[in-house]
């Protein structure tokens, strides 16, 4: 027996050929897909049909009057102005009557995080979201103050002693924060202290 059940037919339906009127049938996904409406049998047909749209003027230059093709892709950017060619484009911006084109990188004016300081950045910036220093050295300097950053450099410097009782486990130690804010990692906030006074801390916090 074959183990795979075959995919059930699609169903079809009967549609004309909007360049050659063959009628031919279609599968009902691919009507409903189609956004102008028009349906072709063949790559033939729809070359020929797209050929000859190409040829059939529906814009006019506002330079030199002159009736031209315009695809649909270019009515969607621009609905107000057209123009033949670039020449007549420059001349209109020559006289003042063309739009001035949005630039391509807009600029954005933010503060450091650390320092304060106004920076302008691009749009089309890597992490352009993410980025809140105005350098690399700012960045630096702030994780070093506050975060997970924080308490590293200030583990590093304290040594590997509890600062209740004493006993020396570096790999063990945690980090406690004395008003429970894990946002507010400044060094006179934090303790480096062994898991057994963490958890005594904070069982005699919840008694209170």
């Amino acid at each position: 027996m074959w183990p795979f059940k075959r995919k059930p037919k699609e169903p079809k339906q009967t549609r004309q050929c909007a360049q050659c009127g063959k009628a031919f049938l279609v599968p009902v996904k691919r009507i409903a897909d189609s956004k102008s409406g028009l349906l072709f049998c063949s790559p033939k047909c729809s070359g020929a049909y797209q050929s000859a749209q190409k040829s059939v003027p529906n814009a006019q230059c506002r330079t030199c009057g002159k009736v031209f093709h315009r695809s649909p892709a270019n009515f969607r950017e621009s609905n107000t102005h057209a123009y033949c060619s670039k020449e007549c484009y420059t001349e209109a911006r020559k006289a003042g009557m063309a739009e001035v084109r949005r630039p391509l990188h807009t600029e954005h004016h933010r503060s450091c995080r650390h320092c304060g300081k106004s920076f302008t950045l691009k749009h089309s910036t890597r992490n352009y979201y993410q980025r809140q220093y105005c350098s690399d050295e700012c960045e630096r300097l702030s994780r070093k103050s506050t975060g997970v950053f924080a308490r590293y450099f200030e583990t590093r410097k304290r040594g590997g002693n509890c600062e209740i009782c004493g006993i020396y486990e570096p790999d063990i130690l945690e980090v406690h924060h004395k008003d429970r804010s894990r946002d507010n990692n400044r060094p006179e906030n934090l303790l480096l202290i062994c898991p057994n006074c963490h958890r005594r801390i904070h069982r005699s916090q919840k008694e209170e």
